[in-house]
């Protein structure tokens, strides 16, 4: 071989364990780290026996890349805190959840012709719990006429003039009228 164990693609670590390595092309592969020379021995032997240079590059390629999207990929649950949620097909796997440009997830809601915005929120989780609270909350009338409402509501308070407690250094006296004075 050509390490001081005696076995090709065999290297002993400081910790007491034998590395795998392999070379296909320009790169070394690890193929894992094992407790005895013999068992990373018969690992590289059996590397070499099932797949060629190339077919082994693109094994691992493979390996590596799913790896990383696993890593990637946060973890679709049915259930949080006592609520079921709504898995879908959308790409986040949850129903009514969206993934935003900028790495945000936005909630939205069908009610009869119109679809509703519930917020944007940081996990695709966080989202999918509104959107299954605002199902369990209220059914499609109900979710429609609270929609129009914060709507108005939004409007209204665009519209309504602000009230100052002091304006040109004079000091305004509020009140309980209309008008706030």
């Amino acid at each position: 071989g050509d390490s001081a164990t005696g076995y090709t693609g065999v290297y002993e670590r400081a910790i007491g364990s034998f590395e795998v390595k392999r070379r296909a092309g320009t790169k070394t592969y690890s193929l894992g780290t094992f407790k005895t020379a013999l068992e990373a021995a018969v690992v590289y032997a059996d590397s070499l026996k099932r797949i060629g240079d190339a077919e082994f590059v693109l094994e691992r390629e493979a390996e590596k890349e799913a790896k990383q999207a696993a890593k990637q990929a946060p973890k679709v649950v049915s259930h949080h805190n006592g609520r079921q949620l709504h898995l879908g097909d959308s790409a986040t796997g949850y129903t009514g959840v969206y993934e935003r440009a900028i790495g945000s997830f936005e909630v939205k809601r069908r009610a009869g012709t119109k679809t509703y915005s519930l917020g944007t929120f940081k996990t695709a989780l966080e989202a999918a719990v509104v959107y299954a609270d605002s199902l369990k909350r209220i059914g499609d009338a109900e979710f429609v006429l609270e929609r129009e409402a914060e709507k108005e509501a939004k409007q209204a308070a665009k519209q309504a003039p602000k009230v100052v407690s002091h304006h040109n250094g004079r000091q305004l006296h509020l009140g309980d009228s209309a008008t706030g004075y």
